[in-house]
């Protein structure tokens, strides 16, 4: 895929000031032998409120990390799996202004090659995983754009869906419900 997705969603109405902290985040559309679209149920009721979405696996990038190296090790961490990266999908800049937080997220387009069935939740945002799910694409697509208006589930929308439809659009993981 040579087309990449370049997104920004800061509005220039946001002051980014010495406030807003910075991350650097990696996200990863995995897909299985059938298809089917690793995607973490997240359940919360924390300052964002009590919300239950879904979300693509991934995490922060560590001191030193390559890109590639974080999405394998935060796949490995939160879903037990190892993963081929097919390719590099396009970066999403975001921000969570009720915590000060502006991450510039890289999405990449991966496959299952092996279950380690070993699973290490860590950080703070990997306790908020209640399940992890295999779905077809349509469902997940759909599933996103039934969500209510929110704060937070508009900026997972924005920064997710994309993706979603892309790889709708190209045919590259079942579409079957």
């Amino acid at each position: 895929m040579k087309d990449k997705i370049s997104l920004d969603f800061i509005s220039p109405a946001i002051k980014l000031d010495s406030t807003f902290h910075n991350r650097l985040v990696v996200r990863a559309i995995i897909y299985d032998e059938n298809g089917l679209i690793y995607m973490h149920l997240v359940e919360r009721d924390d300052i964002f409120g009590k919300l239950s979405y879904l979300e693509t696996p991934g995490g922060g990038v560590e001191k030193d990390e390559s890109l590639s190296e974080a999405i394998k090790r935060e796949v490995k961490e939160e879903l037990g799996i190892e993963i081929e990266i097919i390719d590099y999908l396009g970066c999403v800049f975001d921000s969570y202004n009720l915590i000060k937080q502006r991450n510039e997220a890289h999405f990449f387009l991966a496959k299952k090659t092996k279950d380690t069935h070993f699973i290490e939740r860590v950080s703070q945002g990997d306790q908020l995983i209640a399940q992890s799910l295999h779905l077809p694409l349509n469902k997940i697509i759909e599933e996103h754009e039934s969500w209510k208006d929110d704060a937070l589930l508009n900026v997972v929308k924005k920064r997710e869906l994309p993706f979603f439809y892309y790889l709708k659009n190209k045919k590259l993981a079942s579409s079957d419900e």
